[in-house]
């Protein structure tokens, strides 16, 4: 009996816990201090694979400098965004545009991004959560929990 009143304290400081962080983050990703983004290549692995979630401090709040990893808006030559890519400052400046290169790709990104078109620095880099952010991932998981949670619940109801 007492292993069970300690399991289940421990699974409550941890829902808890987990709580505090998604409502912090939550909090810190609405007031604009902080962004998140999912990686999809695996244009910087080792050191950032796909799937992983970076956590971005955007250039309002920091300066990048070389050897930062940052997430650019990539342009087209019409100045039209094509999308977002995670790579590494090896050279460059704010001014006349940061050469820019995936861990893993064999040469630099053929564009200079300038600081405007920078998001944000990584910050924290959050491993395979973002496998499961997919929405049929999110199809499956919502129900298995609240299935769980009816189960756990039925069960504490018998005692």
């Amino acid at each position: 009996f007492p292993v069970t009143i300690r399991v289940a304290n421990i699974f409550k400081f941890i829902g808890y816990a987990l709580s505090g962080i998604l409502i912090s983050f939550s909090v810190l990703s609405a007031s604009g201090f902080i962004k998140a983004r999912i990686v999809l290549t695996g244009s910087m692995e080792p050191t950032i694979n796909v799937g992983d979630i970076v956590i971005l401090l955007p250039t309002a709040h920091t300066q990048p400098k070389l050897g930062d990893i940052v997430a650019y808006t990539a342009r087209r030559f019409s100045g039209e965004s094509v999308g977002i890519f995670t790579h590494r400052i090896i050279g460059g400046d704010p001014i006349n545009g940061f050469l820019m290169k995936g861990d893993a790709n064999p040469s630099p990104d053929v564009q200079r991004p300038k600081l405007e078109d920078i998001n944000g620095v990584v910050i924290f880099i959050i491993p395979l959560i973002g496998k499961f952010m997919t929405t049929k991932m999110l199809m499956i998981l919502i129900p298995v929990a609240v299935g769980i949670w009816l189960i756990i619940d039925t069960l504490k109801g018998d005692a």
